[in-house]
């Protein structure tokens, strides 16, 4: 994909359930409909999805999200903490409720369709009203103000969708369907007996749904001009098998959550979604780390080196402080203003700078400077001060009777409240 100003991922690896569902036309009861929706993704494991969006939210300017996915966000972070990662600015929500995919029964096949949440089954319904509609469906009348909240900022965040173009995607997407199916490679990692969309066998309708799921993904992360795509595992080995004389680009699979992973391991960084899990970090370091201005920059270096590990890796264990030579200037014209911008709310109003002082700040800049100083320095704060918490509450529970000013029972000679009394 062509690199855009702002760097949005396209993210598409939350858990998805596969199921069977009825549905009918309100305004004729007896014309409904049966199919199989969903894609069958199951995560691992809840820290594993934490990781996956912490990343996400750390390495691109932007996060690209559907509605129903906002209802992932609360399950997995509770309202309050959705609320502050949709005002953290870091997320787009994507309008792209009418091209859901069905495939639906017929007889002893399923034909692939494209069917719609409203009143009637054949009509559309706005992003908004269909989340409204899923945190009515899933939290009835608790959590009215959270909810309120949320349908707001989801409308601050959206990403329209030109309706005029849903059925040109929606036919995009059966036509790359079509490829596919008679693409003989993919038959055969899939062990596809299909080659119909509309005659598909009920034993591989879950193929077939994740074949369009990456279909879909693929045309939506074009018109939104996403500069890559985060894809679960499962849907992602169908990417390697593509042929598509009608999309006609090389999609690649978000590259920085691997490598990033890899770095942080080196430098012995604990994984941030189990730390959150602990409740060791918050929603708002997390965002406070992404707004810090090495975290800007180093966003903005991760991508100018196009995630490439063998560069990367040699950068980070350079001596040299200057990355002037892999940067590109229209990344500096940003880095230096706003930079300025938080040390100072008047100078931040100044359209241009000076080369020197563009310059300048940048050889004093080295990506270890967000990882070291501010990454692991941060977390290993934290961390520190969890234990420091623990050991306080362990001791209370094993000496009630204590007083600040006695001795502290771990023999150093210093006062309970110098001590393991102390609580930062």
């Amino acid at each position: 994909m062509k690199p855009t100003a702002t760097d949005i991922v396209y993210f598409n690896s939350f858990p998805s359930k596969a199921g069977w569902i009825n549905l009918s036309n309100k305004l004729n009861p007896a014309d409904s409909i049966t199919g199989l929706v969903g894609y069958g993704i199951i995560k691992s494991s809840k820290t594993q999805l934490l990781e996956e969006l912490f990343h996400s939210i750390l390495l691109h300017d932007k996060t690209a999200i559907e509605p129903f996915n906002i209802i992932d966000l609360i399950d997995l972070f509770g309202f309050n903490d959705t609320i502050e990662l949709l005002k953290s600015n870091s997320f787009q929500i994507l309008n792209s409720v009418g091209i859901k995919p069905m495939l639906l029964l017929q007889d002893d096949k399923l034909r692939t369709i494209f069917y719609r949440d409203s009143d009637t089954t054949y009509s559309p319904i706005d992003a908004i009203s269909y989340l409204d509609k899923c945190l009515d469906s899933d939290y009835q009348s608790r959590y009215k103000a959270e909810r309120n909240t949320i349908l707001l900022l989801a409308e601050n965040n959206l990403r329209n969708i030109d309706s005029n173009l849903t059925e040109t995607i929606e036919s995009t997407i059966l036509s790359e369907l079509n490829y596919d199916l008679n693409n003989i490679n993919l038959r055969k990692s899939l062990n596809l007996q299909t080659i119909n969309y509309n005659s598909v066998e009920k034993s591989e309708g879950l193929k077939i749904l994740r074949m369009i799921n990456l279909n879909r993904t693929l045309i939506l992360s074009k018109n939104i001009n996403a500069s890559t795509i985060h894809l679960d595992a499962e849907i992602q080995n169908h990417l390697s098998f593509k042929l598509s004389p009608i999309l006609k680009e090389i999609y690649e699979v978000d590259k920085s959550f691997k490598l990033f992973n890899e770095i942080t391991s080196k430098k012995r960084i604990p994984n941030i979604g189990e730390l959150y899990s602990k409740q060791i970090l918050s929603i708002q370091d997390i965002i406070a780390l992404r707004n810090d201005i090495n975290g800007k920059i180093f966003r903005s270096w991760f991508k100018s080196v196009n995630y490439d590990e063998n560069e990367v890796f040699e950068k980070l264990l350079s001596s040299s402080r200057s990355i002037r030579d892999n940067i590109k200037w229209r990344l500096l014209s940003w880095i230096a203003p706003t930079a300025i911008g938080l040390a100072s709310p008047v100078l931040g109003i100044i359209s241009s700078i000076s080369s020197s002082l563009t310059e300048s700040l940048l050889t004093a800049w080295h990506p270890n400077l967000f990882l070291d100083k501010i990454l692991k320095k941060t977390i290993d704060s934290h961390i520190n001060d969890f234990k420091t918490k623990e050991e306080h509450e362990r001791y209370k529970m094993q000496f009630p009777k204590i007083g600040r000013n006695d001795p502290c029972p771990c023999n150093s000679g210093k006062k309970y409240k110098n001590c393991h009394g102390r609580i930062k």
